[in-house]
């Protein structure tokens, strides 16, 4: 894996974990990528958050396990999740 880009598939499920409650998971599916690369669409799974919402992806460097795509679902704050493509839900 090394010097490879993990990158967020359509279709796919992703969770991220919650900086202040251990017990809170959140799963989103992945929708939709833009023509570019640039976006994903995604929807949040359970509750009550049906409408898609588009978030502009990030790359985060590593030199040990490999480059990354991230997003912050939530939105961009001290606390905010950033979910991770590696972070795949395994079905």
């Amino acid at each position: 894996m090394l010097n490879q880009l993990i990158k967020f598939e359509v279709g796919k499920s992703y969770w991220v974990r919650s900086t202040c409650d251990y017990n809170c998971i959140w799963n989103f599916t992945i929708t939709g990528r833009s023509k570019s690369g640039k976006s994903v669409t995604f929807k949040k799974m359970g509750d009550d958050f049906n409408h898609e919402k588009r978030c502009k992806i990030k790359i985060y460097k590593s030199f040990t396990y490999g480059d990354c795509e991230y997003i912050k679902p939530m939105g961009d704050f001290s606390m905010s999740p950033i979910l991770t493509a590696d972070d795949v839900i395994k079905e």
